[in-house]
């Protein structure tokens, strides 16, 4: 079950992204995995333009050994949660339609800065995408800081 800060995390992700009124798996997703089945690590995405700490890569990768489910996401943001198995079926008939997953958000000890994967998949083509976004708390909820792209087609 996500935390209170989870989903104020999520909906600042989910704002960033624009998916009101789109299709959102149900289960978070695993972290992504480069060529050769591991994991991005820390050294992979820590860079100047991505200054994500250390401790914060290690909550979020602990947070995401299992996945659970985002359907008790307590903001008040219009979104249709669905399986894979679903949405492949409304998919025949709204071929435009996109599916988005997220992680379960990693929070800094501090509860200042936070990570989150995202990724779009639409089966007509593009946009099929993933990136990790780092966020940080504002006065105003979760801003999107900085974005490492994973992919991109």
């Amino acid at each position: 079950m996500l935390t209170k800060i989870e989903s104020e995390v999520l909906f600042g992700a989910m704002k960033h992204a624009r998916v009101e009124g789109e299709y959102i798996q149900i289960s978070s997703s695993p972290i992504a995995k480069k060529e050769g089945n591991e994991i991005y690590t820390w050294k992979n995405i820590h860079s100047s333009e991505f200054p994500v700490s250390n401790e914060l890569y290690e909550n979020w990768v602990l947070k995401n050994k299992e996945p659970i489910s985002l359907d008790n996401f307590l903001e008040d943001i219009e979104v249709k949660f669905t399986t894979w198995k679903d949405f492949d079926s409304i998919s025949n008939n709204k071929v435009w339609s996109v599916l988005y997953s997220f992680s379960r958000p990693g929070i800094s000890n501090d509860g200042k800065f936070a990570l989150v994967q995202l990724t779009a998949f639409c089966p007509s083509g593009p946009p099929n995408y993933g990136s990790i976004f780092l966020l940080e708390r504002s006065t105003s909820g979760w801003i999107v800081k900085f974005n490492y792209g994973l992919y991109n087609q």
